[in-house]
């Protein structure tokens, strides 16, 4: 009899232990969703931010009725008393040399920037000849890759001569993704080697001579 009530006691006790084991932990699975996290990033413009004008200085007029005349860019303040520059006609043009475009299409578009210098004159209708080559080591983006033709080489206008390609970008299809896109600035400023060339001149006039330059913005590579 003593043997049976052990073998009886034994039973019970696992009998309560399996009924403390909580329903269905045994059996339970891993279990994983997904979501999802989400921006929009909304297009901009294409914008010719700044231009800048450019002051070659003073010289003597038996320089150019000499020889040919090579000036280094001076500084960007240009006076206000014509005969292009004029209280009636300021113009666009900064006294801090930037040249900035701003490509914020989120296209890989690219784009491209000309320039073209108009006749040097000045208020009695005198002008005269040459050119002028825009140059600069100062070229700051927001994406460094850079097409070819930008301000870092030397482009030279010709007084009174036809537009120029300045500063392109590549499209996504031709070049780096993204080339252009952002800020993208360079200075034409004292210290660069910004030059404006003028041509011998036996007969030049005394006087103050200015000449227009127009930049234009394409929004795609030329």
């Amino acid at each position: 009899m003593k043997k049976i009530h052990y073998i009886v006691t034994g039973i019970s006790a696992l009998t309560l232990a399996g009924c403390l084991v909580p329903a269905g932990s045994v059996f339970a699975a891993n279990d994983t969703k997904t979501s999802v996290a989400e921006v929009n990033i909304i297009p901009g413009n294409i914008t010719l931010d700044k231009v800048p004008d450019l002051h070659f200085g003073s010289i003597d007029i038996g320089q150019i009725t000499a020889a040919n005349v090579d000036l280094n860019l001076d500084n960007n303040s240009i006076d206000t008393s014509g005969p292009v520059k004029d209280g009636t006609n300021a113009m666009d043009g900064n006294d801090n040399g930037e040249l900035t475009v701003a490509d914020n299409r989120g296209t890989s578009a690219g784009w491209a920037l000309t320039a073209q210098l108009g006749n040097m004159k000045e208020s009695g209708g005198k002008t005269l000849k040459g050119s002028l080559t825009l140059k600069t080591g100062d070229v700051v983006t927001d994406n460094p890759t850079l097409n070819a033709v930008n301000p870092t080489v030397g482009k030279t206008l010709d007084i009174g001569g036809g537009s120029v390609p300045i500063w392109k970008a590549d499209a996504l299809e031709t070049g780096t993704n993204g080339q252009g896109q952002g800020k993208n600035t360079a200075l034409l400023k004292k210290g660069s080697e910004t030059v404006l060339h003028l041509l011998k001149d036996p007969t030049a006039s005394a006087g103050r001579y200015q000449a227009a330059i127009t930049w234009t913005l394409a929004d795609a590579p030329l």
